[in-house]
């Protein structure tokens, strides 16, 4: 990623640009596995060396990410304690398969175009007139 490309993201949409949050969000970027806060923390420090990111700044900043429409929250879909919120860098309407394991992968480009695609816009207005609600990302997941 060229220099600076976190940096403009960051302010464009409307946050401090940080150290912590360059280092977060580049490890988020280039995550393939839609990690939990717990794995982006390890991932982080054991590229951070001697500068570590506690755990709470990870939570706070991926907060931060998701509400300024940087990053999304995926819900667990494990039931039990052990389950935990995945977060995914990629804000698109697209879809994933959540695996056995609880890990979450994004389906493929082009088989994700398609089963986006052949979501009815009809289907997507009904549903706003009946929930009242504007669907502003659509998400389909399969889950294994």
């Amino acid at each position: 990623m060229p220099d600076g490309t976190v940096r403009d993201l960051l302010a464009r949409h409307g946050l401090r640009c940080t150290t912590q949050r360059e280092a977060i969000y580049g490890a988020l970027m280039a995550s393939k596995i839609h990690p939990t806060a717990e794995e982006l923390h390890a991932g982080v420090n054991l590229a951070a060396g001697e500068s570590p990111i506690s755990l709470a700044t990870v939570y706070n900043t991926l907060d931060a990410f998701t509400a300024h429409g940087l990053a999304r929250r995926i819900a667990p879909t494990c039931a039990g304690s052990a389950a935990a919120f995945r977060f995914d860098a990629d804000t698109s309407s697209h879809a994933h398969v959540v695996m056995a394991d609880g890990s979450i992968r994004d389906l493929p480009d082009d088989l994700s175009e398609r089963v986006m695609g052949s979501i009815p816009r009809t289907l997507v207005e009904e549903i706003e007139r009946r929930l009242g609600a504007k669907v502003g990302r659509i998400g389909v997941e399969f889950v294994e």
